[in-house]
């Protein structure tokens, strides 16, 4: 494995302490969205636990893979065994950046559902081949013309990936 593949920081479009600027799901989950420099995870979690905090803070160990099941590309994500998580990445129509960001990487941020304040931000940034290796099954996704509608509910099938999705991830890489 190589360790020099992903580094992580704080993303500083988030900050701690403040009110996430998306609009909150109504019950704990992880959202994936494909934004301009990569993808931005939100974690929504009610009373996250110090350790839950501190988990998602740069310098932790983190493991992040790629799945695809039903035609939906899931990003999985560990970080020390505290917080696991998986979330199809969600794809916007005419959203998918023309190119290889310059810096790509995954913003992950831990909001508090219950007051929607930020408690943990960080950035992984990834080589252009992980970022490269979605690019490529996004667009296999996005020439599928899915509507909202559809991929809507090829997510909800996705929230049922079996047990062994980390055994059969596309990309599996560990930050430590």
């Amino acid at each position: 494995m190589d360790d020099s593949y992903m580094t992580d920081t704080e993303d500083i479009e988030f900050i701690r302490g403040r009110a996430n600027q998306l609009i909150p799901p109504t019950d704990e989950r992880t959202i994936c969205d494909v934004v301009a420099n990569g993808l931005i995870v939100n974690i929504y979690l009610r009373n996250p636990r110090p350790e839950e905090i501190a988990a998602l803070s740069p310098g932790h160990p983190a493991e992040v893979g790629l799945y695809e099941y039903r035609g939906i590309l899931v990003l999985l994500l560990n970080f020390g065994d505290i917080i696991i998580t998986e979330c199809p990445i969600r794809l916007r129509p005419g959203k998918l950046p023309l190119e290889c960001p310059k810096t790509p990487g995954i913003s992950i941020i831990l909001t508090d559902l219950n007051d929607n304040i930020v408690r943990s931000v960080r950035f992984l940034s990834v080589r252009p081949s992980f970022w490269g290796e979605i690019y490529k099954r996004l667009t296999e996704l996005e020439q599928m013309k899915y509507t909202m509608s559809k991929q809507k509910t090829l997510e909800e099938f996705a929230l049922e990936v079996p047990g062994d999705k980390w055994e059969k991830a596309i990309l599996r890489h560990k930050i430590i």
